[in-house]
């Protein structure tokens, strides 16, 4: 498909909204992972504790994702951009407007261990 001219504004502010809740679902995910690491360390604590035998420990949480500088530098090429319209081809379309990127399903998989927006964002991933 060929590239296509849009306004520059509205897709900045597309692309505005994208990040907010990008970030949104990012900051719950570390609040979630917060709590799963301090629940599971406590466990261990309390196992090690209670135990009088040396018990092997290890612990290994996946940490949330977090692509909000790919948003940023978007964001900060289109203010830098001098035109009113802009042309976007296919991939970026997606990108800014769709808020489908290439680590999209990684982002909201991992994410979705602690965050309930992005068990609910994978869930209507995957009624699609």
């Amino acid at each position: 498909m060929r590239p296509i001219k849009v306004n520059k504004t509205v897709l900045t502010k597309k692309l505005q909204e994208n990040r907010a809740t990008h970030r949104q679902i990012f900051e719950e995910a570390v609040k979630g992972y917060r709590d799963v690491a301090i629940k599971q360390l406590e466990e261990h604590i309390e196992r090690i504790r209670s135990n009088n035998k040396v018990i092997r420990v290890s612990v290994y949480i996946t940490p949330p994702e977090d692509h909000t500088d790919d948003y940023d530098t978007a964001l900060e090429m289109l203010n830098m951009c001098v035109d009113s319209v802009i042309e976007i081809d296919e991939t970026t379309f997606r990108n800014y407007v769709r808020d489908d990127w290439e680590w999209k399903h990684s982002f909201i998989l991992t994410n979705s261990a602690y965050s309930l927006s992005a068990r609910r964002a994978k869930d209507d991933r995957d009624d699609d």
